[in-house]
């Protein structure tokens, strides 16, 4: 490689965690009153000291999973419709339960 190469990667590895460093400690709006509010000298006006509200860096896209976009989960037809099938199934024999739930309590 030639040195302007290096220099380069040099460069952007010694800025790239600079970069990012500030990105995760983002003071949320109580802290920085709290800071403010503090007398000088007091211990609790650290910026540190706090709660903070991270932000999160997305690079490389999305980085929600693919339910949360609204892409099916399942991607094959006949095991979606049986998945279906049997969710109503469960439904029903939940009705039946809760049926027989009221009727012992009720007649009792």
């Amino acid at each position: 490689m030639s040195f302007f190469v290096q220099l380069r990667c040099i460069i952007f590895a010694a800025l790239l965690p600079l970069l990012l460093n500030g990105c995760g400690s983002i003071q949320s709006k109580e802290a920085e009153t709290a800071r403010q509010k503090a007398s000088v000298g007091d211990e609790q006006a650290d910026l540190r000291g706090g709660p903070v509200k991270l932000h999160s860096m997305n690079l490389f896209g999305s980085s929600a999973p693919a339910a949360q976009q609204g892409a099916p989960l399942v991607s094959d037809p006949e095991y979606a419709e049986y998945l279906e099938w049997k969710r109503w199934q469960e439904f029903k024999a939940y009705q039946e339960w809760k049926a027989q739930q009221a009727t012992e309590t009720g007649g009792s």
